[in-house]
């Protein structure tokens, strides 16, 4: 094959020195470029990025370019550059990590000004040096309870209090000890973590050697006292928590509260970071009347003093309270049905969330008020054939002002067939305890017959060929709450609504097998859906939901 003869007009400079073009300035046989680049000469595509000329023929004009990428120094700390969350504006190694060894552990404190920007963030670990690495990456960070037992080389986070703002996102490391001695300008890597171990940012501080880290803030402020926030302390007893049976503590919302002598208070969450709930680990109210002493604990930071309330050796306070286990309360026994229902092919199925309480008063639809449980696996509404464990939670104060601030949690089993369509028997599965079986959905559904405008005939017995297997089915297996006190079996239904559309039109049980006019009728993957309720004496007791996919014929 026959090179093509070079204009008269290329440029070739053999002798020169080294020079940047632009790709379009480059000899390409049948291209517009004039240039012929010398070996080593950087070529600019500002599509494709950097190339560098390996080879040169001076003769043809023709050049081979190779891609060139830029050498990155992200693992290496420069003079310039020793500082944590570096960014414009910020002087170089203004930051330090302050190491005190007149104390054993060694005490390691990062710049009380270092802030860490997002909520994400929950933990950080320290390396010596700038290997960060599984294998080989030198971790010296090590944390400490109250008590002085290890708990770790993970650092928690704190949030930085703010006199005229609710921060929920800047934190700050806390106080951590090592076993490492350095010299003042070692570097130390800082590398924050979320909840599932990914990395989130990668910074470095340079050591200063220091018995005393002073604060940014020098006014002296003295604490006068803390105090607990919580919905379900005694009206009587500012130092009694009332705690209704079988409820978990951990799930009650709770705020420690510091006083100062300048009249400031400072709220925080009581979340073990600056606050801690001692004598409340794994404990669940489960006898009336039983009393626990427990204790508020508030850890001392840099620049704070007490001189009315005398800090531990490990610089916390304390103040005592109780808990006493409250008389049940069935409001607070609540179950929540999750039912799945068809959007669109491209959307899945959506959850349509009811909640019901042992009170038995109502069915709320909570369905824009539940939320996915804190480190829970998120629902997937296209993910078919396959066993989704949800766990979902629910404010019950923003359900009904009757309720206290209380986030109730409860797991749902949750099994998609597939888009619906009308031969389908089982759409989809619920299940409400793990592994129940049967679970709720096999072989259920509701078929809807149009017969004119605003005249349906809907059918839900799906296939039952007695009341009793009907219940079974439909009623039974969505585990109605029971009151263990009462009742060895839930209540039997005397009456149901159906729900079809916007139309809710109620029936006695008997009429369980019969098909139901009705003046809406949902598509086919659409819900009817069910109250069972039992009338005693004019009174309703609301027992269960149950949903039906719906099948058109």
């Amino acid at each position: 094959m026959s090179v093509p003869t070079p204009p008269s007009n290329l440029v070739r400079q053999p002798n020169r020195g080294f020079t940047t073009f632009h790709i379009s300035e480059i000899y390409v046989p049948g291209g517009t470029g004039l240039y012929v680049p010398n070996v080593n000469d950087l070529i600019i595509d500002y599509q494709a990025g950097f190339y560098r000329c390996s080879v040169v023929d001076y003769t043809t004009g023709i050049s081979i370019l190779v891609p060139w990428d830029p050498p990155r120094h992200n693992d290496l700390v420069t003079q310039e550059d020793v500082l944590l969350g570096s960014g414009p504006g910020r002087a170089s190694e203004s930051y330090r990590a302050y190491l005190d060894t007149s104390v054993t552990p060694f005490a390691l404190s990062l710049d009380a000004r270092l802030h860490l920007y997002g909520s994400g963030n929950r933990y950080i670990k320290a390396f010596r040096g700038v290997d960060i690495s599984a294998a080989s990456g030198d971790v010296i960070s090590r944390f400490y309870n109250q008590s002085g037992s290890y708990l770790g080389e993970n650092i928690p986070l704190e949030i930085v209090a703010m006199e005229d703002h609710n921060n929920y996102s800047i934190q700050t490391p806390m106080v951590f000890y090592t076993l490492t001695e350095m010299d003042d300008g070692e570097v130390v890597t800082i590398v924050v973590y979320d909840d599932a171990g990914n990395t989130r940012s990668v910074n470095y501080v340079t050591v200063k050697n220091t018995s005393f880290v002073r604060t940014v803030d020098m006014s002296l402020e003295y604490i006068t006292d803390i105090a607990l926030e919580c919905p379900y302390l005694s009206s009587s007893d500012p130092t009694t928590l009332e705690i209704p049976l079988n409820m978990v503590v951990a799930n009650i919302p709770m705020m420690g509260v510091v006083t100062y002598n300048s009249g400031r208070t400072a709220r925080m969450n009581v979340d073990g970071t600056k606050f801690s709930l001692l004598g409340t680990e794994n404990f669940i109210a489960t006898r009336a009347g039983q009393t626990v002493p427990i204790a508020l604990s508030y850890s001392i930071g840099p620049g704070e003093h007490s001189y009315s309330m005398t800090p531990s050796v490990n610089n916390h306070i304390t103040k005592q309270y109780q808990i006493r286990t409250a008389n049940p309360d069935n409001a607070y026994k609540v179950k929540l049905f999750a039912w799945p229902y068809w959007v669109d092919a491209i959307t899945g199925y959506r959850l349509k969330f009811y909640m019901t309480n042992l009170e038995r008063n109502y069915i709320w639809d909570v369905t824009n008020k539940v939320i996915q449980g804190a480190g829970a696996r998120a629902y997937n509404p296209l993910e078919y054939a396959a066993l989704q464990r949800v766990t979902f939670m629910v404010n019950l104060n923003a359900v009904d002002s009757l309720f206290s601030p209380y986030n109730h949690v409860e797991t749902c089993d949750i099994n998609l067939s597939g888009p619906p369509n009308d031969s389908l028997t089982t759409f989809w599965n619920a299940g409400y305890e793990p592994n129940q079986n049967p679970a709720y959905g096999t072989n259920t559904f509701a078929t809807v017959h149009y017969n004119a405008v605003n005249s349906y005939t809907v059918n839900v017995s799906c296939g039952a060929t007695t009341q009793s297997q009907w219940l079974d089915r439909l009623y039974y297996r969505t585990l109605p709450l029971l009151d263990g006190f009462a009742e060895e079996v839930p209540p039997l239904p005397t009456h149901f609504y159906v729900t079809s559309g916007n139309q809710r039109v109620l029936y006695p049980i008997v009429q369980w097998g019969t098909a139901l006019a009705m003046t809406d009728g949902p598509e086919t993957g659409q819900n009817v859906y069910i109250e069972f309720i039992r009338r005693i004496s004019g009174t309703d007791l609301q027992l269960s939901t149950a949903a039906l996919p719906v099948r058109r014929v």
